[in-house]
Parts: C-alpha cells; structure tokens; sequence
C-alpha cells in the first residue's frame, strides 16, 4: 500500500492574477516560503520513501524545507507539471477574460483544449500515469508529491470518478495536502485540501 500526500506549491505574488503555465523564474513569496515551512513541520513525523516534485521553481522551492528536515533529495518528476497553457500562458486572467473562448474554456473543461496547449484529458492521463509509475517504484511506504492546482484536481477527479466539467467545483488551496491510498484494489482517497493536523493518516508514523 502506498500513501500519496499530494501537494500544491506554496504561494506566489501572482498568484490568481496571471496565468504563469510553465513560465520560468516564478518563485515563492514569503508567505509562500511560510507554507513550505509548515508543510514540513506538518509531514515531519511522516517517513517518506521519496519527495516528488514538478520541474517548476515554485514546486521545488515548496518542497525545499521538507527535503531538508526529512533528508530526502528531491526528484523532478515530469509527469505532475503543470498545465502547458501554450498561447495564453503569460496573459493576466484579467486579459483572458476578455477572450469568449476562455469563457467556454471554463465553462466546459472538460471539452476545451488550451490553444497551442494540452487538454484537461491530457494532464489528466499523465498525471495518473505518472501516479501508476511511482506506485511501482514505492509499492509500500508514503511519497510526496508537489504539484499545481489544476493537474490535482484532474487528478483527484480522476480517482473519484467525477467528471473533469466539475473540477471547478472544489479547491486545492496553496501547500494544502490532498491524500490518497493506493494498494491492488480501489484508491481510496483520505483527505483534500487539508490544511490542518494530519495524524489521522497514521501511515507508519515516527
């Protein structure tokens, strides 16, 4: 049985305001670099066989003081990126807004392919293939795996069966942790957007 505690990045200062996609050089603020604090303190009683990260700046600067309390080096994963949000990754959502297409985009995710980008079905598949990777490796024991908002929920709805129409309809906060048990039967997910203590998953706690 492996127990997948997977997060999303700390904050950022444009957070909610631009669309950065996969845009380099986006960083932690200090109240993101807070949060990567209190995660490590949240999960260090948690032993972990591997501390996952996207490629991004601001996912491997969330995981930074984890790996540091937990000893543990981090491992870019490619798999749980972010969304390539191809001709709009840069734009303010502000801009956006003004585009009838984001509307639609938004209003029928699950349909709508970012223009010179990925679906949702897309991240959707690598995000559980990537999942279905690490479970291989870490067959036993908890993996951390620090990821972005939108490739969690599809991944999420992907294990609860909801359709991706409906992501938009629960939240996965900054360094909030959404868990999931994965043995030979059927996940089972245990919390999400848990921000708070997390000694109810007593996963081979210290």
């Amino acid at each position: 049985m492996t127990l997948f505690l997977c997060v999303r990045h700390g904050e950022t200062n444009v957070l909610g305001r631009v669309l950065t996609g996969r845009e380099p050089g986006v960083h932690l603020n200090a109240q993101g670099w807070r949060q990567a604090r209190q995660l490590a303190e949240r999960l260090r009683n948690v032993p972990l066989q591997a501390l996952c990260t996207s490629p991004l700046e601001r996912a491997q600067e969330t995981a930074q003081p984890l790996a540091d309390e937990c000893g543990l080096n981090t491992r870019i994963v490619p798999e749980i990126n972010e969304i390539d949000y191809g001709d709009w990754q840069g734009y303010s959502i502000e801009e956006l807004a003004a585009n009838p297409y984001w509307t639609e985009y938004n209003r029928y995710r699950g349909l709508y392919r970012v223009p010179g980008g990925e679906s949702l079905a897309e991240v959707q598949l690598r995000m559980a293939q990537g999942l279905e990777r690490l479970r291989g490796e870490y067959p036993e024991g908890s993996v951390v795996l620090i990821s972005h908002s939108d490739p969690l929920k599809t991944l999420f709805a992907y294990l609860l069966g909801i359709p991706l129409d409906f992501i938009t309809r629960f939240e996965i906060d900054p360094a909030s942790i959404s868990a999931v048990e994965i043995g030979t039967s059927t996940p089972r997910v245990l919390c999400l957007n848990h921000r708070d203590n997390l000694s109810f998953l007593r996963h081979g706690e210290k």
